[in-house]
């Protein structure tokens, strides 16, 4: 012990604060407060801190009745929290270490590694470990101030690491791994699991028996770390992370899994669904439980049932336009204040739509077509085709364009009362469309482009036919096209040709939109692009972005940003 204290006081540096990343050019609209993934929970009290992906942190006051965002100064993917004496300490991808004394103010203090740290626990009597990559644990005895490297002997990814009352210390990793520690943790040992299997995380009870998880294996031992046994969980589930408290013990995982046990670990209760994401995270302190997830997703119980607790559809959103968005599972939302789901009577994927004016196009699989007013209801259209269709386009009032798989053009003059099919020049997969007064834009796979000025669809050069075209956008002639390998053309003509644009990524672009102040385009890892020439514009999330209008983008597991003015 006094070797490790003497080690950090050594290697302590004063605290200095994080120079902070570029601030969000958006916040969200859906889900609330937040719709990153998020890792890990912390309970202590009615105090509940939550982090994940793009350096978010979420701290409740009220026992996780309401959370609120706080500034952490990093855009790094936040993987661990822990508690100790009134503070609290983060860790994540390339060496963070956060630290405050109050859960409100973040200090990144220096960190002796640059591998992606996992997880972190305080085992409350002053020290605190971290545990990541290349078998790396990190110790600290000032409240995360300052910390030493401890030999492991080992390079396995580390993804958890956890202790008794009596300081047995667990980490656990890749490919079965466990490491047991005693003491000051100046020797890790490693343990027979029993298994091969990933092992994502680890508790230990009041008792001291040790439950880690992983995939579909839970790992016990009774003796202290000395034997393990490894068994299969109930029901087939795929766990994530487990948590316990006194003899109970909760184990999470895929697709929103719970099992409970009220033994130590000794037997499970068939797992229960309790959300639709998966669940990467649980924390349990005295009658408070508290699980986060994909996407956002917290559930919080009090000595019962989990029940959300931050709310929002989370089907995967593909198309926008004015208030309106539609995606996966006929998901159709209207944004204005909050979001209302609208009722599309259709249980597929709802790909594109059109909003202006009095008239809503929607499209999909399966030859699907909606129409109505923006507030609903929706009535589906006979659109003669079972092909996906994946554009749509208002050339003018009462007139839409519908494009999809193998060439597929639609149009209709009588607010869709029929559908008719329109000439096309080829048969490739097309993707989107964009009308203007009587110039129509299709894009699609291996760099298609087709023009219509009034008469036939003909094609146009993009230069790019390796590339699949995934969007289109175009104001007062200016139009622009993007999609897979960061692909970016802009035309100047109305469409004539087109030339392209240095995006600056490799990331698939999916969305484009124009407006009055110029072009804005979305993409894979919450990419957002916009100016002249093109720059990345701050999006808080690393979701995958689909589709853009206005202000508004939208993207997977229900993501709904707006873009400040």
């Amino acid at each position: 012990m006094r070797r490790l204290l003497a080690l950090a006081l050594v290697a302590c540096n004063a605290p200095k604060p994080a120079p902070p990343p570029p601030a969000a050019a958006f916040t969200w609209v859906n889900p609330r407060p937040q719709g990153n993934r998020l890792a890990r929970a912390f309970v202590e009290g009615e105090r509940v801190i939550v982090v994940g992906d793009a350096g978010t942190i979420l701290v409740s006051a009220d026992g996780g009745a309401t959370f609120a965002a706080q500034a952490s100064g990093t855009t790094e993917r936040l993987t661990g929290v822990t508690g100790d004496r009134g503070g609290v300490v983060v860790v994540g991808a390339a060496g963070t270490i956060l630290a405050s004394t109050d859960g409100a103010r973040w200090v990144r203090e220096k960190s002796p590694t640059t591998v992606d740290l996992e997880a972190a626990y305080a085992n409350g009597h002053g020290r605190i470990f971290a545990a990541g990559a290349g078998g790396t644990i990190l110790a600290s005895t000032d409240g995360g101030a300052a910390w030493v490297p401890l030999r492991t002997s080992s390079t396995a990814h580390l993804r958890a690491v956890a202790g008794s009352r009596s300081d047995d210390l667990y980490a656990v990793g890749e490919r079965g791994l466990i490491l047991h520690a005693e003491g000051d943790a100046a020797t890790w040992q490693p343990r027979d699991s029993g298994t091969a299997d990933d092992l994502t995380d680890v508790a230990v009870t009041k008792a001291g028996t040790v439950i880690a998880v992983g995939g579909s294996t839970i790992v016990r031992s009774t003796d202290g770390g000395k034997s393990f046994v490894a068994t299969r969980p109930p029901g087939g589930a795929a766990l994530l992370a487990v948590a316990a408290s006194g003899t109970s013990v909760l184990a999470v995982g895929a697709l929103g899994a719970t099992l409970r046990s009220t033994d130590e670990g000794a037997s499970f209760a068939p797992p229960e669904t309790a959300a639709p994401a998966s669940l990467f995270g649980a924390a349990i302190g005295g009658s408070l439980t508290v699980c986060v997830g994909g996407f956002g997703e917290i559930l919080v119980g009090h000595g019962g049932a989990l029940r959300p607790a931050a709310p929002g559809p989370r089907a995967l959103l593909l198309g926008v336009s004015g208030a309106i968005a539609v995606g996966a599972d006929g998901t159709v939302l209207r944004i204005d204040e909050r979001v209302t789901p609208i009722v599309s009577g259709v249980a597929g994927l709802l790909t594109a739509v059109a909003a202006a004016g009095d008239e809503v196009y929607i499209v999909g699989a399966g030859g699907a077509i909606l129409h109505g007013p923006p507030s609903g209801p929706l009535e589906r259209q006979r659109s003669g085709s079972e092909r996906l269709l994946s554009g749509v386009a208002i050339v003018a009032p009462g007139h839409a364009l519908a494009v999809g798989q193998g060439g597929t053009i639609l149009g209709t003059a009588d607010r869709g009362a029929t559908w008719s099919a329109v000439a096309s020049p080829v048969a490739r997969d097309l993707a989107a469309v964009h009308a203007e007064g009587t110039l129509a834009i299709v894009v699609g796979a291996g760099g298609t482009i087709l023009r219509s000025d009034g008469g036939p669809f003909a094609p146009v050069a993009s230069g790019v036919a390796t590339a699949d075209l995934l969007a289109v956008a175009g104001r007062a002639g200016e139009i622009w096209a993007v999609g897979r390998g960061g692909v970016a053309l802009r035309s100047s003509d109305g469409g004539k040709s087109f030339e392209r644009v240095a995006s600056g990524t490799t990331l698939d672009l999916t969305g484009v939109g124009l407006d009055e102040r110029g072009v804005t385009i979305v993409g894979d890892r919450g990419t957002v692009l916009a100016g002249a020439p093109l720059a990345p514009v701050a999006s808080g999330t690393i979701n995958a972005l689909t589709h853009v209008s206005g202000r508004t983008v939208v993207g997977a597991g229900g993501t709904i940003l707006l873009r400040s003015l």
